[in-house]
């Protein structure tokens, strides 16, 4: 399992800055009626993990709110149609 997961399970996060996300994360899961985390493999999130790897050549913060980055309209389809298997 991985450390962000073991963390999140755990409602327990390290005095550091990747605590502070942690900390964060615990805290939105809180304002929510149901929260589980979950492992998915990157096989299983595609998407995510393009996103993740687009983020990388910005410089500064992208937002999309009603369109799909171009490139990753592929790997939506791709996990719409394993959702369905």
């Amino acid at each position: 399992m991985y450390e962000a997961l073991q963390h999140l399970l755990k409602k327990s996060a390290p005095h550091t800055a990747f605590g502070l996300i942690i900390n964060d994360i615990l805290q939105l899961a809180s304002e929510c009626h149901l929260c589980l985390f979950s492992f998915v493999k990157r096989s299983g999130n595609c998407v995510a993990h393009e996103i993740a790897k687009l983020a990388l050549s910005f410089g500064e913060l992208r937002v999309w709110l009603e369109e799909v980055p171009a490139g990753i309209s592929q790997f939506v389809m791709a996990d719409l149609a394993s959702s369905f298997e």
